[in-house]
C-alpha cells in the first residue's frame, strides 16, 4: 500500500510540474549558441558537502538507467565539509570546529586525477551560511559580513581554479533556502542570497565557470520549496526524489551550461 501512495504523490507532482512548466529548463545558456558535440558518455564528478553527496547519489540512479552519462560521488563529502574548513561554526547555538574534513585542495585534486571527469559539478552552501569564527578573528561572521564575503568568495575562486588546473569544466550550482527561520538567524534567507550573489560575482572574474540555478528550480517546485517529499529535513534532497524530477533537469541544464563555455579564440 505504501508503494501505490508513493507512486501516486509523484505523478502528482510530475503533473503539477509539467502544468507550472518546472519540467522545462530554465534558461543558463545565451541564445544564438551553437550546442558542442559532448563526450559519451558525459562523465560528471559531484563535490561538495552532504547536500552535494546526497544529490549525487539521486543522479547515480538515474544515470543507471541513462547510458549517457556517468556519475560519480567521489568529491561530495558528510556532513560540514563544504569550502570553509577553518575555525569554527555555530548553528543553532551550538559551536564545532571545523577540523574533521581535512584540507580541500588535496582531496578536490584526489577525486578529479581518479575520475576522468569532464565536468565538476559543485553543491555546497548549508555550512557556509552558519555563523563562523574565523582563525585569529574574534568576530563571529557570516555572509554579509565583507570580511567573511571576502573569505568565502576567495575560497570559491580558489575551488574554481583547482577544477581548472585539472582541465575540468565547473559547473555550480546556486543554493536553495533552508529550514525557514526559528530563532536561528543562519537560517535567514538573506544569507543564501547573498551566497548566491557572491557565487555570481566568481563568474564575473573566472569566466570558464558555468553556474546552473538550483535555487530557482526549487523555489518554482509546485509544492513549494521546502517540500517534505522534495527536502525532507529543509536541507537535503530526497535521493528517489532527485532520481525522478531533479536529474532530468540538472542534466539538461548542465548540458546547455557546457554550450556557454567560452571558445578559444
Amino acid at each position: 500500500m505504501r508503494g501505490l501512495v508513493g507512486v501516486l504523490v509523484r505523478a502528482i507532482v510530475a503533473g503539477s510540474l509539467a502544468l507550472t512548466g518546472v519540467v522545462a529548463d530554465h534558461g543558463t545558456a545565451q541564445a544564438g549558441l551553437l550546442p558542442r558535440p559532448f563526450p559519451v558518455p558525459l562523465r560528471i564528478a559531484v563535490f561538495g558537502d552532504s547536500s552535494g553527496l546526497m544529490t549525487a547519489r539521486g543522479l547515480i540512479d538515474w544515470a543507471a538507467a541513462n547510458p549517457g552519462v556517468i556519475v560519480i560521488e567521489d568529491g561530495a563529502v558528510y556532513y560540514g565539509c563544504g569550502l570553509v574548513r577553518d575555525g569554527e561554526f555555530r548553528h543553532a547555538g551550538r559551536v564545532r570546529p571545523l577540523d574533521g574534513c581535512g584540507p580541500l585542495p588535496e582531496q578536490w585534486s584526489r577525486a578529479l586525477a581518479g575520475t576522468s571527469a569532464h565536468v565538476a559539478l559543485i553543491q555546497v552552501g548549508p555550512i557556509e551560511v552558519d555563523d563562523h569564527l574565523l582563525p585569529g578573528d574574534a568576530v563571529w561572521r557570516a555572509p554579509g559580513d565583507p570580511v567573511f564575503d571576502t573569505f568565502l568568495q576567495q575560497k570559491m575562486i580558489e575551488a574554481v581554479d583547482l577544477v581548472l588546473a585539472h582541465g575540468v569544466t565547473p559547473v555550480w550550482v546556486t543554493s536553495p533556502h533552508i529550514e525557514p527561520p526559528d530563532g536561528d538567524v543562519s537560517r535567514d534567507p538573506a544569507r543564501t542570497d547573498r551566497f548566491n550573489e557572491l557565487l555570481r560575482g566568481v563568474q564575473r572574474v573566472r569566466p570558464q565557470l558555468r553556474i546552473v540555478d538550483l535555487a530557482r528550480f526549487v523555489q518554482t517546485w509546485p509544492r513549494g520549496e521546502l517540500d517534505p517529499l522534495l527536502r525532507p529535513d529543509g536541507v537535503h534532497f530526497d535521493r528517489a526524489m532527485v532520481s525522478a524530477f531533479v536529474a532530468p533537469w540538472l542534466v539538461s541544464a548542465i548540458r546547455r551550461a557546457l554550450n556557454d563555455v567560452p571558445r578559444p579564440r
